[in-house]
């Protein structure tokens, strides 16, 4: 029973937190290594598998693509590779402004601020097989929301993570 705890806590909770709290969650990884290496590798590739899911699955009214000519490999790549390339970017662009952030840092923090992309698309999946053309709206919003939102904690996450100003941090 105390591994299912610690499968939520590693999961649910502290994501949920990260999410409400980014400043303490991004301090609580980067002081007391609170995020796991294991679950970001796994939030990313959920990321990577909900893309081949919203290409197959979204509702017809706003699935743009042919669902005959999928290819899972190259969405799966297209869909983590850039993820990755971040991180990398990232890194390099801290060594040479003398930012505070470690590499798998800067990995847990890119992809714990996937959570709310994450889950606003599943939602969004799920709703474009329900909701009516009129409707749509809706979960345009809620993808935009989400978007803005892993933004917001990928903004905060590299102030807390480099300790830069918001400047030095556009800068990078």
């Amino acid at each position: 029973m105390n591994i299912l705890k610690q499968i939520k806590h590693d999961f649910w909770d502290f994501p949920i937190s990260l999410i409400f709290r980014p400043f303490k969650g991004y301090d609580d990884i980067k002081d007391k290594h609170e995020g796991k290496i294991s679950v970001a590798v796994t939030l990313i590739l959920l990321m990577g598998i909900m893309s081949i899911i919203e290409y197959q699955y979204t509702g017809f009214i706003l699935n743009t693509f042919d669902p005959r000519e999928m290819n899972a490999i190259v969405i799966l790549i297209t869909s983590v590779f850039p993820l990755l390339l971040m991180v990398l970017a990232n890194w390099s662009m801290t060594t040479l402004l003398d930012g505070k952030g470690k590499m798998d840092e800067i990995f847990k923090l890119l992809a714990y601020a996937l959570f709310p992309l994450l889950i606003s698309r599943i939602i969004s999946v799920i709703l474009s097989n329900v909701f009516v053309e009129s409707e749509m709206i809706f979960i345009t919003v809620m993808m935009g929301l989400g978007f803005i939102w892993t933004g917001f904690l990928v903004l905060v996450g590299l102030i807390v993570m480099h300790q830069f100003t918001l400047s030095k941090t556009f800068l990078l």
